[in-house]
């Protein structure tokens, strides 16, 4: 007798605790959702543009300090020729305070491609998975290297 009110009782706790487990899998999956939006979705956006007319290095970073992941590079050519931009992460120049004084590329393990953009035309360049520079000596920055043709707009967020 002892052992039906023992399995039945056993049962009852466990059928309560399905029950009570099924009206609260929202509760946690909201809980969870929320813990991985704050963590991972971007705080800071970050937007800048880099006008035609700049004949050398340029490089741009957030004013605040964080990783700077870019999601899309739109170039644009005013040239009736082909022009390649290279894209890279570079070094700054010691107790440089922004992204302005470029020392050197980032070197063999960094970020470094080139895009060409056709004649008189615009390209994007999406990034799903964003690209992602680390800050370097302090920078997070993103320095391109172009003709004077071509006007550059960088799309991101700093984390």
């Amino acid at each position: 007798m002892q052992l039906k009110k023992s399995i039945l009782f056993s049962g009852g706790c466990l059928l309560a605790a399905v029950s009570i487990s099924l009206f609260n899998a929202p509760k946690l999956s909201a809980a969870i959702k929320a813990v991985f939006v704050e963590s991972v979705l971007p705080s800071k956006p970050f937007f800048t543009r880099i006008p035609a007319g700049l004949n050398r290095d340029f490089a741009v970073g957030p004013d605040q300090n964080g990783t700077l992941g870019v999601t899309s590079i739109m170039l644009t050519n005013f040239s009736n020729e082909s022009e390649a931009v290279d894209i890279y992460q570079p070094v700054m120049a010691p107790n440089e305070m922004g992204c302005s004084l470029i020392k050197a590329n980032g070197g063999p393990d960094s970020i470094f491609f080139v895009a060409r953009v056709p004649a008189a035309q615009t390209i994007t360049l999406p990034f799903p998975s964003p690209l992602v520079f680390s800050p370097v000596d302090g920078h997070s920055c993103i320095a391109f290297r172009a003709a004077p043709d071509l006007d550059m707009y960088v799309t991101g967020f700093v984390n």
